[in-house]
């Protein structure tokens, strides 16, 4: 329903897919908290606001990431993992 809502919104669902780079964690989470987004306006600021966050943890990515991706791959079963 909102990929659907404007022809623009496809291309800006492209741009913070990207910004999760590839982690299934952080895809589920934005995907759930861009699904209320329907407007043009809301997308990019969002992805303005990711863009931010990302520059002020830059830090944090070298701690954080491989907590994360243990936390993953210790998960049981790929229908856990989807």
């Amino acid at each position: 329903r909102t990929l659907g809502s404007d022809p623009e919104i496809p291309e800006l669902a492209r741009i913070v897919a990207k910004k999760c780079c590839g982690l299934p964690l952080a895809l589920n989470v934005i995907g759930e908290t861009m699904s209320c987004k329907r407007t043009v306006r809301e997308w990019r600021g969002a992805i303005d606001d990711l863009t931010l966050y990302a520059a002020k943890f830059v830090d944090m990515k070298d701690k954080i990431l491989p907590l994360l991706k243990y936390s993953y791959d210790s998960l049981k079963g790929e229908d856990v993992k989807a």
